[in-house]
């Protein structure tokens, strides 16, 4: 058995559910295609990606200070979001501007919109 996720086409992702589920109670719950399209950035950027947050129930999502209408959010869908069935996010470490240059064209070109936070640590 993989320990990454399968899509429903029978291909396997490079994403495993340790990267993706919430953290507070596991759920796990993207909205439909999207986990294709993520993995399809994934291979087209030939990079590894290091997802830091996917899946968020409202219940962790608020402890962790995201907005009420959060793309994060798997089971709690906002009224503003009608017709999404689950996460249709992920965050994504970037270790070097250059990566992060190379990782949002690629996303662009897959037609994703690009949230920035810095985190300093």
């Amino acid at each position: 058995m993989s320990r990454y996720i399968i899509l429903p086409d029978g291909r396997e992702t490079k994403f495993t559910l340790v990267e993706l589920a919430c953290r507070h109670c596991g759920q796990f719950n993207y909205h439909p295609g999207v986990l294709d399209k993520f993995q399809d950035v994934r291979d087209d950027l030939n990079e590894a990606m290091g997802p830091t947050s996917g899946c968020r129930c409202a219940v962790h999502n608020a402890a962790v200070g995201g907005k009420a209408n959060s793309f994060h959010i798997s089971d709690v869908i906002p009224a503003s979001h009608a017709g999404r069935r689950g996460c249709m996010a992920m965050d994504i470490y970037t270790p070097s501007p250059m990566y992060r240059g190379r990782l949002f064209a690629c996303l662009w070109k897959h037609g994703f919109t690009v949230g920035i936070n810095f985190v300093q640590n």
